[in-house]
């Protein structure tokens, strides 16, 4: 099934070194949520390590900024689409899930405090444009 596939890429970490791998994992993460309800991932027994490996990989997405930044909206998504379900589940939603939400809420604020703090210094060599040398016609 696609949550077993799913976690052992992310405990293996196959093929993540490669962007592309890298970014259609992100994708796919991206749109589980579209296909799926909490309530339907939550009875499958696999849900709670691949639950779990989501949110390791994600916490490490997010810690790592820098890298494939473009990638990153789609992890976001991901764990944006569980907030109504926890708040609608309240009781039967899987008691983690929460607190998963909440700490890649904060890890997400902290690597754009990162970033903005790294695009601040005038030594630093970025990979991205920066906003405020654009000049807009």
């Amino acid at each position: 099934s696609m949550m077993h596939g799913t976690t052992a890429i992310l405990a293996s970490k196959m093929g993540l070194q490669d962007h592309g791998c890298y970014h259609e994992l992100c994708r796919l993460l991206g749109k589980i949520n579209a296909t799926h309800q909490l309530n339907e991932l939550c009875a499958n027994e696999q849900f709670q390590a691949w639950i779990e490996q989501v949110y390791g990989f994600t916490m490490d997405s997010l810690r790592r900024w820098e890298v494939m930044p473009n990638s990153k909206h789609y992890l976001l998504g991901f764990w944006a689409a569980m907030v109504s379900p926890v708040i609608l589940l309240q009781e039967k939603a899987p008691k983690a899930l929460e607190s998963f939400i909440q700490q890649v809420t904060v890890a997400y604020v902290e690597s754009r405090l990162f970033m903005a703090e790294a695009s601040a210094d005038p030594n630093a060599t970025n990979d991205w444009d920066d906003p405020l040398e654009d000049e807009v016609l």
